[in-house]
């Protein structure tokens, strides 16, 4: 009986210390998150439209607004969106293939 007391406390224990654990390192992961996408985006400000579109081409982000645009000349379809939602995609985009790169190379080091 008092060996069960004592088994089922130090179950309780690893299991509260496995809790505190998991919760530091979210809170670590969500600061790594928070600080590279502002990286990121410092990285995208000093850029001209140019530079922000030809980035945008080459990661597959469009440029165009998803939804059509009332009262626009030349139609409601293929209105451009604006350098800073080009940019917020970007970096979003960026993030996301770092975190696959990041998923990608853990798999294959366990193999």
């Amino acid at each position: 009986s008092g060996y069960d007391a004592l088994l089922t406390a130090q179950v309780f224990l690893r299991e509260l210390e496995l809790w505190l654990r998991s919760s530091a390192v979210e809170t670590e992961r969500k600061r790594h998150r928070k600080t590279r996408l502002q990286e990121l985006e410092s990285a995208l400000q000093p850029l001209g439209w140019q530079d922000v579109h030809a980035i945008a081409g080459q990661l597959g982000v469009s440029i165009f607004r998803a939804q059509a645009v009332q009262g626009r000349l030349g139609g409601s379809g293929g209105a451009r969106r604006s350098v800073a939602e080009i940019r917020e995609a970007i970096v979003a985009v960026q993030y996301a293939k770092e975190m696959d790169e990041e998923q990608t190379s853990k798999v294959s080091r366990k193999r």
